[in-house]
């Protein structure tokens, strides 16, 4: 009869594959795993294999058509084979993938995950992608009703984690250690979600009540970003790393609570702004007086007279809560990539002085200020006005514009 299945695991096997190893054309299981194989898996393989696992071997190289290989293939795990030649995930060829479980972790894998998943077309019964520890980057976006388990961890994606709210039935994600970006999105549809890991990042925002409120949620990582706001109080069913995370990241206070009303209104303009790297990294804390950057304060009293946000690369809108700072005396926005109009409740700040919204995507029509307020609006760059000097506390401040 024809081989059908062969199990080597753990057998201490210190050899090559042989380049006419596909001669077992009937194999539909290999199991090699915890060897000490060597040499690149052969350019030819088994067209009825169905489970091919080989993690923990000294393998040098993987086949660029390695899924071609192999159509009926519903479980590759390559993990841990740490002496591959870097490689890139194969792209998708058939929109009849058979394949459920990949895994390649501390594996060498190189390249994105667009041609691979293809918007998640291309593989539509994958169930478990574990990719971690490896040197994939670019953006991640695809979607997928069958996922259960994703683990991108340890790479260096980038982008926002908005995919997400695509895989409505994924129980694990471990999304740790990368360059993601970006808010949160809402969690309110993940309702299988069950442990999530988001440490190490760059994301920014508030946390999402969605997330604390879960109720599903055996465990989350947050720690090493920049979240602001308040600090999330979860369950106590939840294991977090909370008290971690709150000397980490850029929360108003150390312990749940509610921030101060003036860091509550900033964080309102930060929203409109998209909640940008460049203000969380200094908007932390509960006193925007204690050096935020762009922020002037009145140093007897404490009022915020001055924000100068200028060329910052913000993108987003100019929020309506900057009418809220009643005592602002110049707001300065010019050279961003801010879009829509610049807002009637601007009109109701008492001592408002200089207004730049120059170099911008704002239209040029604008409300009518009052006479002694210096407005730059204009959408090309021009020479700015220098030396605008609002007193305070008797003291010049300078607020270059």
């Amino acid at each position: 009869g024809r081989v059908v299945s062969i199990s080597a695991q753990g057998v201490d096997l210190n050899v090559t594959l042989p380049s006419d190893i596909h001669h077992l054309s009937k194999l539909r299981f290999l199991d090699l795993r915890r060897n000490r194989i060597t040499g690149p898996l052969p350019q030819a393989l088994f067209p009825e294999l169905k489970t091919l696992l080989v993690d923990r071997n000294s393998f040098t190289g993987v086949p660029p058509n390695i899924l071609a290989l192999m159509p009926m293939l519903t479980k590759l795990t390559l993990n841990d084979n740490v002496e591959l030649k870097e490689w890139e995930l194969p792209a998708a060829r058939s929109p009849h993938s058979q394949l459920q479980v990949f895994e390649a972790r501390n594996a060498s894998v190189a390249g994105t995950l667009s041609l691979f998943l293809r918007s998640g077309s291309a593989h539509p019964n994958l169930v478990r992608l574990l990719l971690a520890n490896n040197r994939l980057a670019g953006q991640v976006m695809f979607s997928s009703t069958m996922l259960r388990y994703l683990d991108l961890s340890h790479n260096m994606l980038t982008g926002t984690i908005e995919f997400i709210t695509g895989l409505p039935n994924v129980q694990e994600l471990r999304l740790h250690d990368n360059a993601f970006t970006g808010v949160l999105p809402d969690f309110s549809k993940l309702w299988r979600l069950r442990v999530l890991t988001l440490s190490q990042n760059q994301f920014t925002g508030i946390v999402p009540v969605s997330l604390i409120n879960h109720g599903g949620l055996t465990s989350v990582s947050l720690t090493e970003n920049l979240f602001q706001g308040p600090l999330p109080e979860f369950p106590r069913s939840v294991q977090t790393d909370v008290a971690h995370a709150a000397y980490w990241g850029s929360f108003c206070r150390p312990e749940p609570g509610p921030c101060q009303e003036r860091v509550v209104l900033l964080l309102l303009i930060a929203a409109a702004f998209q909640f940008p790297v460049s203000l969380a990294t200094s908007w932390k804390g509960n006193d925007p007086c204690a050096g935020w950057l762009g922020v002037y304060c009145d140093n007897s009293t404490g009022e915020i007279i001055g924000i100068n946000l200028s060329h910052l690369a913000l993108n987003g809108t100019i929020s309506p809560v900057f009418g809220a700072l009643r005592s602002l005396q110049a707001l300065l926005l010019g050279g961003n990539n801010l879009a829509g109009v610049v807002l009637q409740s601007l009109l109701r700040l008492p001592s408002l002085r200089v207004l730049d919204v120059s170099d911008n995507a704002a239209p040029e029509d604008m409300p009518h200020f009052r006479s002694s307020v210096l407005i730059l609006a204009r959408a090309s760059r021009e020479p700015k006005a220098h030396g605008y000097r609002p007193k305070v506390a008797g003291k010049p401040l300078v607020i270059s514009i």
